[in-house]
């Protein structure tokens, strides 16, 4: 199974920062926190690096854009392949998907 990850060590702020790796690549798993009270999240080590899992909406909006996702709002991250409609609304918008589904955006469009 494929994973995204984001790079634990040389970050460099952009899309290189993110990695697709097999799970089968995967030497063991941990717990990693940046500090002493930040929270713990799964890092995978690879012979290739290891890889934080995605942790923020900001990651996520990043590592998932060559899929067709976009940041709308500070709350979604938005498949924009699978919109069927966008309904403006008094604040914000209804984002409807193919499958019936819907999330509310802060956006209006």
């Amino acid at each position: 199974m494929i994973q995204i990850g984001v790079k634990l060590l040389d970050r460099k702020g952009d899309a290189t920062d993110f990695v697709e790796f097999d799970l089968s690549e995967v030497n063991f798993i941990d717990l990693w926190s940046a500090t002493n009270s930040s929270a713990k999240v799964p890092c995978h080590h690879t012979t290739h690096g290891s890889y934080l899992s995605l942790q923020t909406l900001k990651d996520v909006s990043q590592a998932y854009e060559h899929y067709g996702f976009k940041a709308y709002d500070q709350s979604n991250v938005i498949n924009e392949n699978r919109i069927a409609e966008i309904i403006p609304m008094e604040k914000g918008s209804k984002v409807m998907f193919k499958d019936g589904k819907h999330t509310l955006i802060k956006k209006k469009f």
